[in-house]
């Protein structure tokens, strides 16, 4: 009788995780519907023009994933100037520089990087998009302090244009 009652709680802490889900879900939609501040792109070049380029600083566009997703704007910023594509995709995930700063709450990285011409729409290897990795990055990490940077960050996205059927 006890396998069965693990089972049972098992089964409801599921439910309450997907209850939670789209709970987010549904409130990061429902405050996209507010004001959106993304900036302008000429905010990128006036960055990358007062910043000092250093050659060989993000040398891979895995690198530039990677400091999309610590939320190194400078870095950002030198790469783009460079001329780093800001849709490249890492190998084997097919994660975006979009899809890491999403993830992990970097809301000026996400302006940046939109402003700069991101496609919010792409997709990794699990079929997920931008906007997926904003809701979930938050809830799956534990940071129950990142809500508000994921509400903000789905606005962004879906004011770019972020696909919200897929």
């Amino acid at each position: 009788m006890r396998p069965r009652r693990a089972r049972n709680k098992l089964r409801k802490r599921l439910q309450f995780m997907r209850n939670a889900l789209a709970l987010a879900a549904a409130v990061a939609y429902a405050s996209a519907m507010s004001r959106c501040d993304v900036p302008e792109p000429s905010l990128v070049a006036t960055q990358a023009a007062q910043s000092v380029c250093a050659p060989g600083s993000i040398a891979t566009g895995e690198n530039f994933v990677r400091a999309a997703g610590h939320g190194r704007i400078k870095d950002v910023v030198n790469a783009i100037s460079a001329g780093q594509d800001v849709d490249y995709l890492t190998h084997p995930k097919n994660d975006s520089a979009l899809m890491a700063a999403a993830y992990f709450g970097r809301v000026e990285v996400v302006k940046v990087l939109l402003a700069a011409g991101a496609d919010a729409s792409i997709m990794d290897v699990h079929q997920a998009d931008a906007l997926h990795h904003a809701i979930v990055g938050p809830r799956w990490l534990g940071h129950n302090a990142s809500g508000h940077a994921a509400a903000t960050i789905a606005r962004l996205l879906i004011a770019s244009g972020c696909n919200m059927t897929s």
